[in-house]
């Protein structure tokens, strides 16, 4: 039981929790968002046994927003393993809980997945999965029992892992004075490029550990530089990013635009750390973003969120008002998974946890 000196500690701590980078976590997932709005209907549609890309049927104005957006996936998911560094780079062991509490979340999480997964399968919907021998069913069974290895959440395997070897990246590497940062840096870039050319799985994990290393020097490294210096230069190296994405130069364009992506989340994450404010709004929507994450990318939302409840390429190939369409939709989405995490997820992990704290 909890004393009242103990519960005003927990909530005086709670009031004076910096907020901007919750902030930074939920522009992250707007990121992630927009980016699947146009990469699995534009951009990698599969169709028979290839992929195909849409990008040439729509507008001038539709193409250069679509190309604008792309880059979001890049960043957003390194900021989300940046910041992982950026506050754990100190620690020297795992705790068990944190573990206990991403397993819940993905429990219930692959459990809301299965019975949407039941209703379409019962009722007919058009739940159609490309290259797969798999039902929505068997599939949504799967993702019940091993959420974590299910392979459809790359992000998530790799964060595990991430947070399995944090406490060896702290003493290794972050905290070990004779490695220089910039030495580093650079060969964990190196390394993050050509991972890009082997497994998925590999890939996911050598770039999580090359955000997190970066987050981690960017928390102990002191600036006086002001948000607005960061800010420009993220904004200036997302352009480049663009460009470098629809400029077609053998390897020298994906490693400008791997840099670039990188640059632009290392400029954000510094740019936030500038800022201090307390919003318990914001702390709750950065919570979120991890159910957000699940809930918006799977075999299931994909077809629902893209295609059922609005056709995005119909609407990027036929609407001139396609970017505010998708930008409206994007936050559309994002707030009512949010939801789903405040009233639903939460709850049943706090609750879960407490119950598995006590047993023990």
């Amino acid at each position: 039981m909890w004393t009242d000196k103990q519960t005003n500690r927990q909530t005086d701590k709670a009031r004076k929790r910096n907020s901007s980078i919750e902030l930074l976590r939920v522009i992250a997932m707007l990121m992630i968002i927009a980016h699947h709005s146009a990469f699995h209907v534009l951009t990698n549609v599969v169709l028979g046994s290839h992929y195909v890309n849409y990008l040439n049927n729509g507008s001038t104005i539709n193409h250069i927003f679509a190309l604008g957006i792309l880059p979001g996936g890049e960043v957003g998911n390194n900021i989300f393993f940046m910041i992982t560094g950026f506050f754990l780079y100190k620690k020297v062991s795992v705790k068990v809980a944190s573990l206990t509490k991403i397993e819940l979340q993905m429990r219930i999480s692959a459990l809301l997945i299965f019975i949407v997964s039941m209703l379409f399968y019962l009722i007919g919907g058009d739940i159609i999965l490309k290259n797969t021998d798999y039902s929505p069913v068997s599939i949504g069974v799967k993702y019940l029992l091993i959420p974590v290895l299910s392979g459809e959440w790359w992000f998530i395997s790799a964060y595990v892992v991430l947070v399995l070897m944090s406490p060896a990246f702290n003493s290794l590497i972050i905290n070990n004075e004779k490695l220089k940062p910039v030495y580093v840096i650079t060969v964990g870039f190196i390394l993050f490029y050509l991972s890009s050319y082997v497994n998925v799985q590999y890939y996911g994990i050598i770039r999580a550990a090359f955000a997190y290393i970066l987050g981690a020097y960017i928390a102990k490294k002191t600036s006086d530089r002001s948000f607005g210096f960061y800010l420009s230069i993220a904004i200036f190296s997302w352009i480049l990013a663009v460009v470098f994405s629809a400029i077609s130069v053998p390897i020298i364009s994906n490693v400008l635009y791997m840099a670039f992506t990188v640059l632009v989340s290392a400029s954000l994450l510094s740019a936030f750390k500038q800022l201090s404010f307390s919003s318990d709004t914001i702390n709750t929507l950065g919570r979120a973003t991890f159910t957000v994450y699940i809930l918006h990318d799977n075999f299931l939302s994909r077809q629902i969120f893209w295609k059922n409840i609005v056709n995005v390429a119909n609407v990027y190939k036929t609407s001139a008002l396609y970017p505010l369409i998708d930008i409206v939709y994007v936050l559309a989405i994002f707030c009512i998974l949010a939801i789903i995490d405040i009233l639903v997820v939460h709850p049943f992990v706090s609750w879960s946890s407490k119950k598995l704290v006590r047993m023990g």
